[in-house]
């Protein structure tokens, strides 16, 4: 007994120190994520529109108004509430901005919770949980977990009813309201929830003898009699109905609908799309092999878990129902009911939903955490039956069982998983790349019409929730998602669901503003007013012509001030600052005569700072002058001014050599790929050009691009491309990783018309702050000289540079501590060399030169090296190490 009693408390102590662990992981998540991440971050990607549909209401709602987007003008209901409530009291504590990270860090926060919650359900339930080691840090790298959406949520609660249901069927009475408590409140944390609460429940009750008092009592209660049971075991049944029924309840009369609007306007939208496709399939047949298809993997996870209750279920009936059998069959129909859940979700938005109405990340936490969980319960089954056909089961043979399954786990497993999230945290905050930057233009957009409209305008916008956080005007929604259900009802009645018969606009809307990617997208009724591009995304602001115009906006001056240099003149060039992001107008524009870079300066510290930035397609407004969103490296964003200078693609590139010819110059400068060609022709502008990036380390590529080694960058390679003249340029900011090889070139009709693959690049990514973070000055010369004993490379930096001054030769010789390190063949010159060519070696970053050289991996002694120009030294430095390595 002494020797049992004190196995339990070892296990008990490496559980605690596991869920230590997990809790830790996540704290140290948020609190890098916090330190690292700025606000371009969480529009450029790490929050979507949809986001600030459920912000925007938690703002309102703190602020004393009632469910609304709009600030009032209409009453909403489109978001799942139990998130809802959860952000509100951040907007009592903190201003908008600030907000935004809070609940950032409450999301990370609450992942961990739900899989330390996991991991306790696992516990109780008796199975070995260290199974779930390896599995369970998966969850912090989906990244639609931390979208400031309802997943992170979703996770935790789903967590909370894993543990209620093991609970429950351990001791029935006393954990009977704790299940009925979370099966309430599951379709509150989102709708479709319901069906996981309603399996979960009803398995739950009906499985035989589920209290701990029953299991030396008389025989279970065989065939229908069972469902009697339901008068006392059944509590949690009920209420999981009762909870769906309350939310129809309460929508219903609080909205006038009893589901969310935000699901209803997609279903409406959809029923619309039906009525105009005309290839729509009214097979059913052939809806069930779409069906198939689309499930694939999902389907044949749910018959196998399945398959996994059947045989646990048969085992427990021969076993005579003991509590161990009861809790193996809870834990595979709760991670049945997951797989369920994503099925029951695919079939919905298959026969319901149009194809254009695209199913979300952010839906399928359930399925990822049944995926998470599959492997552990092949565990499970396997251990499960092992012990019933090897009676007497060992606990050693258990034991081993259970670590050659850990192991097994662990193998299959990503091994980078607890490195990922930081990765992209880092990736996110280095990178000045803005890509498919919707979110950015969108918030641009909202300072934008802030300064252009008047201050009584009342705004309508599609895409809206961005705009209407960040505005300070009234934003309505305009397709639905955020709107009423009154609104709904005037869109199936009418196709212009902004406008009344006569073109009157609704809701007192007198302008309309929309985010769209396609410059020739229709607007739909007569256009009056201005257009402006943020970024690569063109972004339109309508202004309905009801009243006089010249009183309702205002100029362009007077959004922005013309900009100066830092002598003072006028560069003219106007600006509006945010942060890192600058909108860069330029009056009186020609979009064919847009310089093809700009060069940002400014102080940062004691030190000159310098950037170029491409210039995106110039896009000429209806005021005569083009305009174009630019991204900052960090730091910027503290200067007070910013200089701005015109820098054609000539005067960029000098001193450049392509380093490839082919149909096109192919260069790379300032981490940054440039493709030119003197002279365009209509066939180049249609061709479809590609761009395959792969990486020194495979782990730097994103988790979806790792099983083709590379990272495709086509849509970049696209979105760069501009014609000036006859003359076709693309400028596309590289990867913030090592890169080592490139793969570039284009298709015509489908075949390739040129190819050129470049090896060996090892082009190293411009994050010099964060190696100068972690490295050590030893010495200071014409190059300052840096050593970064992590990744024991030796950093060469000189501070104000240009490409010019990385000619010459570098002599590094190297004394290690043991003469008997050197290679055989160095050992009669008593050092290593290590010498290199400065401009092979060196990048030009943001007006600095460094570069990076691996040392050896013995212990160092002492280090000499130097510059070479034409056949003089320029500077030596000697370095002591004392055998540090």
């Amino acid at each position: 007994m002494v020797v049992r009693s004190r196995a339990r408390t070892a296990g008990r102590a490496a559980f605690l120190a596991f869920l230590a662990l997990l809790l830790g992981y996540g704290g140290l998540l948020a609190y890098y994520t916090l330190a690292n991440f700025d606000v371009v971050n969480l529009y450029r990607g790490a929050a979507l529109d949809d986001t600030f549909y459920y912000l925007e209401v938690a703002r309102n709602l703190a602020a004393g108004k009632f469910s609304t987007f709009d600030g009032g003008i209409t009453r909403t209901n489109g978001y799942h509430p139990v998130w809802l409530l959860l952000v509100t009291p951040f907007y009592w504590a903190f201003d908008p901005e600030s907000a935004l990270f809070a609940i950032r860090a409450l999301e990370i926060m609450l992942v961990a919770g739900g899989v330390c919650l996991i991991a306790a359900a696992a516990r109780l339930a008796r199975h070995p949980w260290i199974v779930l080691f390896a599995v369970l840090p998966a969850l912090y790298c989906e990244p639609s977990m931390l979208l400031g959406l309802e997943a992170a949520a979703g996770l935790f609660f789903l967590g909370v009813a894993f543990v209620c249901l093991v609970l429950f069927v351990d001791d029935a009475g006393r954990w009977r309201w704790a299940l009925a408590g979370i099966a309430f409140l599951l379709p509150w944390v989102r709708l479709e929830y319901v069906a996981i609460s309603l399996l979960v429940t009803a398995a739950a009750c009906s499985l035989p003898n589920s209290g701990p008092a029953r299991d030396a009592g008389p025989a279970p209660a065989k065939g229908w009699r069972r469902f009697a049971r339901l008068r006392t075991d059944g509590v949690p049944l009920l209420a999981a109905i009762a909870g769906v029924l309350a939310y129809f309840a309460y929508n219903g009369i609080v909205f006038g609908g009893i589901v969310p609007v935000s699901g209803a306007s997609k279903l409406a939208w959809s029923q619309r799309w039906f009525e105009a496709d005309v290839d729509r399939a009214a097979d059913w047949l052939t809806l069930l092999a779409r069906f198939a298809v689309a499930a694939g993997t999902e389907l044949l996870v749910a018959l196998e878990l399945a398959a996994y209750v059947l045989l646990a279920a048969i085992l427990g009936r021969l076993g005579g129902w003991r509590k161990e059998h009861r809790l193996t069959v809870a834990v595979f129909v709760f991670v049945l009911a997951l797989s369920a859940h994503t099925l029951a979700l695919k079939a919905q938005l298959l026969f319901l939903y149009h194809p254009d109405i695209k199913d979300t990340a952010w839906y399928y936490v359930p399925g990822y955490l049944a995926t998470a969980l599959i492997v552990p319960m092949r565990c499970y089954a396997a251990i499960l039956v092992l012990r019933f056909a090897l009676r007497g089961f060992p606990e050693v043979a258990r034991a081993g069982v259970v670590a050659v399954c850990a192991v097994g786990v662990y193998a299959a497993f990503d091994k980078y998983a607890w490195t990922d999230p930081f990765r992209l945290v880092d990736e996110r905050r280095d990178s000045t790349d803005i890509h498919e930057a919707w979110g950015l233009a969108s918030y641009v957009g909202g300072h934008v019409i802030d300064r252009m409209l008047a201050d009584d305008a009342v705004v309508g916008s599609w895409d809206s929730g961005v705009v209407g956080y960040v505005s300070a005007l009234p934003v309505v929604n305009l397709d639905g998602l955020a709107n009423s259900f009154a609104y709904l009802r005037i869109g199936i009645d009418a196709w212009d669901l902004w406008l009344n018969k006569g073109g009157v606009p609704r809701f007192g809307v007198t302008d309309f503003v929309n985010n769209i990617r396609d410059t020739n997208q229709a607007s739909g009724f007569e256009y009056v007013g201005w257009r402006v591009t943020l970024g690569t995304v063109p972004f339109r602001l309508k202004m309905w012509p009801n009243g006089d115009r010249s009183k309702r906006s205002k100029s362009w001056t007077d959004i922005v001030s013309p900009g100066r240099n830092a002598d003072g003149s006028a560069n003219g060039y106007a600006e509006l600052r945010l942060g890192r992001l600058v909108q860069v107008f330029l009056p009186d524009c020609d979009p064919e005569q847009v310089p093809a870079m700009l060069t940002f300066s400014w102080e940062q510290g004691s030190e000159r700072r310098s950037t170029s930035r491409s210039w995106p397609h110039p896009f000429r407004t209806e005021l005569g002058y083009c305009t174009g969103l630019f991204l900052l490296p960090h730091g910027a964003e503290q200067a007070k001014t910013i200089a701005i200078e015109a820098t054609s693609l000539g005067v960029f590139l000098a001193g450049a050599t392509p380093i490839a010819r082919s149909a096109y110059d192919v260069y790379v400068v300032e981490n940054k790929l440039v493709l030119a060609k003197d002279r365009c022709t209509a066939k180049d502008a249609g061709s479809y050009r590609y761009l395959h990036v792969f990486p020194t380390r495979h782990r730097d590529m994103s988790p979806g691009s790792r099983r083709y080694g590379f990272e495709n960058h086509d849509d970049r390679l696209a979105e760069g491309w501009r014609t000036a003249g006859e003359r076709c340029v693309a400028v596309v900011e590289l990867p913030g990783w090592e890169i080592d090889r490139l793969a570039i070139g284009e298709l015509d009709g489908g075949r390739r018309s040129w190819h050129v693959d470049l090896d060996g690049l090892a082009l190293r990514p411009a994050a010099l702050d964060r190696f100068l973070a972690r490295a050590e000055l030893l010495a200071r010369a014409d190059y300052d000289l840096h050593l970064d004993r992590e990744r024991n490379k030796l950093l060469y930096l000189k501070r104000a540079c240009s490409p010019s001054a990385t000619a010459g030769f570098v002599f590094l010789h190297i004394h290690p501590q043991r003469a008997a390190d050197l290679p055989a063949g160095r050992q009669q010159f008593g050092f290593d060399n290590y010498d290199f060519d400065l401009r092979q070696e060196t990048r030009v970053v943001d007006g600095q030169c460094w570069a990076a050289v691996p040392l050896p991996d013995y212990a160092i002694a002492r280090l000499n090296t130097g510059l070479v120009v034409d056949g003089e030294r320029v500077w030596q430095a000697r370095v002591d190490l004392g055998g540090r390595r």
